[in-house]
């Protein structure tokens, strides 16, 4: 019969000396006392455990884990750490478990040999395929995937996911916190999870460097709580969130720009985000032309500075030149976009390359930085207006706005050589 074994050094333990005789023994039914794995069920069921509290049972668990690998004398190897492995009781500590103590010999023999032990699920597999042993930094990978459990909330293996989608270490937030979580806190939370399951365990942190970071989160949380008693929804789970990730998501760079020019539009429509874009674009294209008008001044005196200035100035001024003809194109409803779709994004496409005409005759190194910051904004939203028409379709599909985009430019064009003659 297994005997479950809770260290302590001051808070670890309740009523055990590890490594000397006093272990309190309990066995059978688990007495009220919960493990990780059901209280990760039961946030998925119920939501029953706040973010602090999963936080405070992280914690719990890596001292325990902390002791055994440092403090206790013989230093131990758990080798079986795993989710149902970890004791919480009726307060919300939690405490590590699950040592066979019947036998002081067998004990002995287990904590010093290289048998492979625990479950498949939480073992390294550099460790447990390739090398047949484990060390105290296979417990540490065990943790993570424990730190995984609780912050997604699902089993550390799911044989119902396609391939390449069933290990535990390749999905995200449990979304029974209902986005009330902090999120730098999580992503904190996240990194500390990531590193425990390194695949090298030469790049995996000790336990007393896990126990460091949950500490912080500890007292993190319990400010947090302590200060917002109601529960706040996270902006990340908003539609307008989710609209702006529709849209942004197309772009072929950095989409911070657009994410951040879009958070504070009071809209939800993509129609109306899109020609947002287009909009701050366009104002800051008129923000580049009056910075250099600003700047053209200090350089009179280096004529070829002053000419590229210049230069840039009446480039940017016709990309201006530009825009009302993009907004002559992109009408005021969807279907007048759709007609109009190629020559919107060849006219954005002129936009932008108006802004790398600016820039690319510049050998002075110090004015290229110089007009690179003061255009830079102007010059990257531009492209990502580009970007997004460019991806228009795919956000047509995002959003199941079912109108076909044409193709053909239907820009004005001059008249026929032969109308200029009798």
């Amino acid at each position: 019969m297994n005997c479950f074994c809770c260290f302590h050094k001051d808070d670890l333990v309740g009523d055990a000396d590890y490594g000397g005789q006093n272990m309190k023994k309990q066995s059978g039914g688990n007495d009220g006392k919960r493990t990780a794995q059901q209280a990760a069920q039961d946030v998925k069921v119920h939501s029953c455990r706040s973010w602090h509290q999963r936080v405070s049972i992280v914690a719990g668990a890596a001292r325990g884990l902390e002791y055994l690998h440092e403090k206790a004398n013989p230093h131990i190897v758990h080798r079986d750490i795993k989710s149902s492995n970890i004791l919480i009781f009726g307060d919300g500590v939690a405490k590590i478990a699950e040592f066979d103590l019947s036998n002081e010999s067998d004990m002995a023999a287990r904590l010093h040999s290289s048998r492979i032990l625990g479950t498949f699920s939480y073992h390294a597999p550099d460790e447990y395929a390739m090398t047949g042993q484990l060390s105290a930094k296979s417990d540490v990978y065990s943790f993570g995937v424990v730190l995984l459990e609780l912050l997604t909330g699902r089993k550390p293996v799911d044989h119902t996911l396609p391939r390449g989608k069933q290990s535990l270490v390749t999905r995200c937030v449990d979304s029974g916190l209902g986005g009330d979580y902090p999120p730098e806190a999580v992503a904190k939370f996240a990194v500390v999870a990531a590193l425990c399951v390194q695949y090298e365990d030469s790049f995996r942190p000790n336990m007393r460097t896990v126990v460091n970071a949950f500490q912080s989160f500890v007292e993190s949380a319990t400010a947090t709580a302590a200060a917002t008693p109601t529960k706040r929804t996270n902006y990340l789970f908003t539609p307008h969130a989710k609209a702006v990730a529709g849209i942004c998501t197309v772009i072929q760079t950095n989409t911070s720009l657009c994410c951040k020019t879009l958070k504070h539009v009071p809209t939800n429509d993509p129609i109306e985000l899109i020609r947002a874009l287009a909009v701050a674009a366009e104002s800051s294209v008129k923000n580049s032309v009056a910075f250099l008008s600003e700047i053209k001044p200090k350089h009179t005196s280096n004529a070829t500075a002053a000419a590229a200035i210049s230069s840039c100035e009446k480039n940017l001024k016709y990309a201006l030149e530009d825009f009302t003809e993009f907004w002559k194109a992109a009408g005021k409803d969807v279907k007048t976009l759709a007609h109009n779709y190629f020559t919107c994004k060849k006219t954005l496409m002129s936009i932008m390359g108006y802004h790398w005409t600016c820039l690319d005759d510049i050998e002075d190194k110090s004015l290229l930085k110089e007009m690179e910051i003061g255009i830079g904004v102007g010059k990257n939203l531009s492209s990502d207006s580009y970007d997004v028409f460019n991806g228009l379709n795919t956000i047509f599909k995002t959003f199941g706005i079912k109108v076909k985009l044409n193709e053909e430019d239907t820009s004005p064009r001059p008249p026929p050589l032969s109308a200029y003659y009798y």
